[in-house]
């Protein structure tokens, strides 16, 4: 997870030019201001000196090595649904590469509630949803937003957890929501929901429309909608109809437009996200063989960020404090070392 994590950051760093919010419209709005999918207080210089000192922690914890892979522990493979408790109102659910996020009392700041996050390994986080879009977020958006989104029965009725669980081949979660039954489903295939009721049922399907630079390929036919991102598809299929709402939602990511899967006293759509050709390089995307070179050692990723963060800022405070905790730890090893001589030299040369 760590590793993932790490190279998650790598890609928007090899992005030109960099970035610190997953999105790629402008790092700055009107007057200065932050841009989309900040805060009021994300501006973009502050988010690079907190990064370039979030990484150093990171690699003074982090084993010795040149960054060589790490074998995959199948445990994080294995079927796996976790609720916490009602104070924190989450579940998750997680098989094989994928993995699935429920929210049952949303901060209405930066959530809402339903399904708001559904991912895969390797693939963009935006592409099906890493996070909902909100009436009235925390953050800036695009435009605003006139109703919530994400992966829920649609209509009225609270959700209501119902169970959760794992076997051999799959994670499961269980709702209630109003008179309706509402059951998901997460195997190495994608993730299965059936929503069950009397009468018109619909489910929101939202489907990723543009991150600020470039937008994605949307086909519908009526049964099957595909969203293609980057050289990858999501792909929602369902045993009802699926209908474009003529309606969109931004987020931090970009902006969504509303689709829902409708159906009459039961309604099935199965999600799955899938490699299809390899992206171009460019155009605003992130080049990860680039990017897995320059940053191959920690040693490299580390004189990265800090050789950023002293060209941006020339904060000679910033290298006197990051030299002096290397002074204090120049009893350690090696490579403390000759990151705090590099700091030294990159110091002479940029300010």
């Amino acid at each position: 997870a760590a590793r993932r994590a790490v190279d998650d950051v790598r890609s928007w760093l090899a992005a030109k030019p960099v970035r610190h919010v997953k999105n790629l419209y402008p790092r700055t709005g009107d007057a200065g201001a932050p841009g989309i999918g900040c805060e009021k207080y994300a501006y973009f210089d502050k988010y690079m000196v907190t990064m370039g000192s979030w990484a150093m922690l990171g690699w003074l914890f982090a084993p010795e090595g040149e960054g060589e892979a790490l074998a995959e522990d199948p445990r994080d493979a294995a079927p796996k649904a976790f609720a916490t408790t009602e104070h924190f109102h989450l579940v998750f659910l997680r098989t094989g590469e994928y993995s699935a996020q429920f929210d049952y009392n949303a901060d209405t700041r930066y959530d809402c509630d339903g399904l708001g996050r559904v991912q895969r390994r390797g693939a963009p986080s935006a592409i099906c949803l890493s996070t909902p879009c909100v009436v009235k977020p925390n953050y800036r958006t695009e435009s605003p937003n006139e109703r919530p989104l994400a992966i829920v029965p649609s209509g009225n009725g609270k959700l209501v957890p119902a169970g959760s669980g794992q076997d051999s081949s799959g994670a499961w979660a269980a709702w209630r929501v109003g008179d309706r039954r509402w059951k998901c489903r997460l195997t190495e295939e994608g993730l299965s929901s059936e929503l069950t009721g009397s009468g018109p049922l619909a489910l929101t399907l939202p489907a990723f429309d543009f991150d600020g630079e470039n937008g994605t390929e949307i086909s519908c036919d009526g049964r099957t909608l595909s969203i293609s991102y980057k050289g990858w598809t999501c792909r929602y299929s369902a045993d009802g109809e699926i209908v474009d709402t003529g309606t969109s939602a931004c987020n931090r990511n970009g902006r969504y437009r509303v689709f829902e899967a409708r159906g009459n006293g039961s309604l099935k759509v199965h999600i799955s996200i899938s490699f299809g050709r390899v992206p171009d390089v460019g155009q605003g995307e992130a080049d990860m063989a680039s990017c897995h070179n320059s940053f191959l050692s920690k040693r490299g990723m580390l004189r990265s960020y800090l050789c950023y963060n002293i060209k941006i800022h020339r904060s000679r405070r910033y290298v006197y404090e990051t030299d002096t905790f290397f002074r204090r730890r120049s009893g350690g090893s090696a490579l403390n070392r000759g990151c705090r001589d590099s700091i030294r030299s990159l110091a002479s040369l940029l300010l």
